[in-house]
């Protein structure tokens, strides 16, 4: 049975967080500022400033299905969010799971339920790494809105987060843009709907905390309802009188109503016009083809005393994205999904060191059409794979007319998609020590019938051992026959032939010569690898490892191995929600196995020895299946005669 269905992106460079503290270079801005630095943990990843908490991104978690942040600490490490989970006996334990921290949910996304966990938001991927450094930090994720258990998308998100330390406090921006998947995307108008925080519980206005907003109204009573440019919660904790802000951006589409509590909730809210002030009922309608963007600054800080308004009016104006924004804008999907975008998230220079730049103008528009139609890379990205200027990309992208709107519709009846991967972002998540500069004339994208945004990367081959050593490595990772010898190899491209196949031929300095062949079908995607003795002594031990990379599969890029099937010759993973999946497979299978970190399948062949002046060959397969039985679905591939 046929399925049909984030950048990639990527950078989710989650070995470094997997591994242990990810403090990415530091930036210039305040050299006297304490560091931002990420500690990666299954699932989240905590953030200190100066060696002090400041909070926990967390963005998988049994009970609450949507991203958030928990445990926010104000400076001298006063926590001023309730305790996730609550503590009996010290806190109260209503809205357990709806209310962890610091949230961005809806109670109506296009009749779906986010707020009250009715309805899922997943974690597809990060967009950019953690980046930590003097007085300030940043990272960026993609996160899917699905309907319900369902597999339907209804959008995508694209979030990005800077957190910027501050005389009186820290300052967390949260950016979000939304676009929609299939079909219109339509906000509704409830109460639960935006940004919203859950106070310590000493800090709540009952236990003898305030709120107070810009225009001077205090506490529930006068508070709830209102539309005001910001929202202040603040009280005692340990002795300490601390406070957290909510700060929309003024350039959102509308001023944010705030729904405020005395226990110790607040949020802010642009969409309950008629919740808050029973007028007209609100309907946003996002089309395809626009973006709806929303910007919110948190700021966590000290008794502000007297100077509160001040203080905060000065935050405000750095909140605001006057200059940088667009709200609903037809043709402008999120960042990095098929327009060119720029990436904020860093001030360093993108690494151009293992480009390749395009030699015409044929090339130049094949590879824009590659990398922002269908991998919907940043600017940086672009730039780290073709060594062009940021300049040099907009104007190409203008000229060829490369846009959301002018990429061709695929027929039907269309095979697969492959396309030569670009290089330029990193395809795996995790073990990138095992894969330094990654070699582009390997590696084709392979994109899921189900979702044209997802894809695989299949490295064939990746590496090719034989009795001399290894022979041949895509990569930097360990030295080779030729390393050892100060050889480097030529770097070589995908010839694209007129039928849709790509083929690849590489001759070794020692005679060796060996190519790979990828065929698109509309059921799977056939392989073959070849190997020619024209060495004078035998070649033996020809061992292949072949590589399926999923860091760009939305539902398969779990860093386990509990969602993989292996079963000689086949190896297969499955979606989180186990109805599809991605299979493939070599023969002869020498072993099969999968890299967690990476994560990533293999199915790896082995050559039968080769006497000097003979040619050996390897089949492969890679396909898509949506089901539950993917055993039965071993027997039809089988059945299919890949294997001659």
């Amino acid at each position: 049975m046929r399925n049909v269905g984030l950048r990639f992106s990527i950078f989710d460079l989650l070995v470094g967080l997997a591994m242990g503290v990810l403090m990415l270079g530091r930036t210039a801005a305040g050299a006297d500022a304490p560091p931002v630095a990420f500690h990666a943990e299954p699932g989240r990843l905590r953030i200190t400033i100066g060696g002090e908490p400041f909070a926990t991104y967390a963005w998988q978690d049994e009970k609450i299905r949507r991203p958030y942040f928990s445990d926010v600490h104000a400076p001298g490490g006063v926590q001023v969010t309730r305790n996730h989970p609550p503590v009996a006996g010290q806190d109260a334990t209503d809205h357990d799971t709806m209310h962890p921290g610091i949230w961005l949910a809806f109670g109506d996304v296009s009749g779906h339920d986010f707020w009250r966990n009715k309805a899922r938001v997943e974690h597809e991927q990060f967009l950019v790494a953690p980046l930590g450094g003097n007085g300030k930090g940043s990272f960026a994720v993609v996160n899917r809105y699905r309907a319900g258990d369902s597999n339907r998308i209804v959008c995508r998100e694209e979030c990005r987060f800077k957190i910027l330390v501050r005389p009186d406090g820290w300052l967390l921006v949260w950016d979000s843009r939304f676009a929609p998947v299939d079909g219109e995307l339509v906000f509704g108008d409830q109460e639960e709907m935006g940004l919203g925080v859950r106070v310590a519980t000493s800090m709540a206005v009952k236990n003898g905390g305030e709120l107070l907003n810009s225009e001077g109204r205090k506490n529930e009573r006068q508070v709830w309802g209102r539309q005001a440019e910001w929202c202040d919660y603040s009280g005692v904790v340990g002795g300490q009188r601390v406070g957290i802000t909510l700060l929309p951006d003024p350039f959102n589409f509308r001023q944010s109503w705030f729904h405020a509590r005395d226990y110790g909730f607040v949020a802010a809210n642009p969409f309950g016009q008629n919740a808050f002030t029973k007028g007209a009922k609100s309907r946003i309608v996002v089309k395809p083809g626009e973006s709806l963007q929303l910007r919110y600054g948190v700021f966590v800080h000290r008794d502000l005393g007297d100077k509160s308004a001040e203080t905060l009016a000065g935050v405000l104006r750095e909140v605001s994205s006057k200059d940088e924004r667009r709200a609903l804008t037809p043709g402008h999907p999120p960042e990095g999904r098929g327009e060119l975008v720029r990436s904020d998230a860093s001030e360093k220079e993108p690494d151009i060191s293992n480009a390749r730049r395009p030699r015409t103008d044929a090339e130049l528009k094949f590879w824009l059409e590659n990398m922002l139609w269908h991998h919907r890379f940043t600017v940086d990205e672009i730039r780290e794979a073709s060594g062009l200027s940021a300049k040099e990309i907009e104007d190409a992208a203008k000229r060829f007319d490369i846009r959301t709107e002018t990429k061709p519709k695929r027929p039907p009846d269309a095979p697969l998609l492959v396309l030569p991967y670009p290089g330029g972002r990193h395809p795996r998540i995790g073990f990138l020590d095992g894969a330094v500069r990654p070699q582009r004339e390997t590696k084709v994208s392979v994109f899921t019938p189900w979702d044209d945004r997802s894809y695989v990367v299949v490295d064939v081959p990746e590496a090719i051992w034989s009795n001399l050593g290894l022979t041949y490595l895509a990569h930097t990772h360990v030295p080779t026959v030729w390393s050892k010898q100060n050889i480097d190899l030529d770097k070589l491209e995908w010839n694209r032939r007129d039928n849709g196949t790509f083929d690849i031929e590489r001759r070794l300095p020692n005679g060796i010569a060996f190519g790979a062949k990828v065929v698109p079908g509309r059921d799977a995607v056939r392989m073959e690898l070849w190997l020619t003795n024209d060495t004078k002594g035998p070649l033996s031990d020809l061992r292949v490892q072949n590589c399926v990379m999923l860091k760009g599969a939305a539902g398969f890029e779990e860093q386990t191995n509990d969602n993989k099937v292996f079963e000689k010759p086949f190896v297969a993973v499955k979606s989180k929600a186990g109805d599809r999946w991605i299979i493939t497979a070599w023969d002869p299978c020498h072993r099969p196995w999968g890299n967690a970190p990476c994560p990533c399948l293999h199915s790896d062949p082995k050559f039968p020895d080769c006497p000097p002046g003979e040619t050996k060959r390897l089949r492969g397969w890679l396909s898509f299946y949506e089901g539950r039985d993917v055993q039965a679905e071993f027997k039809r591939i089988d059945a299919t005669g890949w294997r001659r």
